[in-house]
């Protein structure tokens, strides 16, 4: 069974319903050169068809209010996966409340405020293959919990 770590280049599968917005990520790896292979999934019926393949990303990111899907029961659902355990998890929103900061920092996902420019997005971006493509597990896990506020998102690392 393939997996993450038999691939070259890390892969991201992300779950996101809006072309612009997957636009705006691609381009802005792209710019930050970042090597990552990106897969759009448009809903958890395929983000499961795709784990389900045996094809296993180095990173899951949802957008948490993708159509038709509310993907905080997708969430709960992909943590309680045996397959998907271990993957980490970025979750993505224009408006993040409260109980979706508790519901990420319960199953150790990054919670990140969607970011209004094209440079926000780079800088995010940036922050997210940091801490999931370049900081060991080890020193991932010896960051201070919860983080800091970091310009304009919320970050819990996994």
């Amino acid at each position: 069974m393939e997996n993450a770590s038999d691939f070259s280049q890390p892969m991201v599968f992300f779950a996101e319903d809006d072309d612009d917005f997957l636009y705006i990520v691609r381009h802005a790896l792209d710019q930050i050169r970042s090597g990552e292979i990106v897969k759009p999934v448009g809903s958890f019926g395929e983000l499961m068809k795709c784990l389900g393949s045996g094809e296993y990303p180095h990173l899951i990111i949802l957008d948490l209010n993708t159509s038709p899907n509310d993907w905080r029961g997708a969430l709960r659902n992909l943590r309680g996966d045996k397959r998907c355990k271990n993957i980490p998890i970025v979750i993505l929103s224009a408006f993040i409340e409260q109980d979706d900061i508790d519901l990420c920092e319960s199953y150790g996902c990054a919670c990140i405020r969607k970011p209004e420019s094209f440079e926000g997005w780079k800088t995010c971006l940036e922050e997210i293959i940091r801490t999931n493509f370049t900081l060991g597990v080890s020193e991932r896990n010896l960051m201070s919990y919860p983080p800091p506020l970091v310009n304009e998102f919320v970050f819990f690392p996994g």
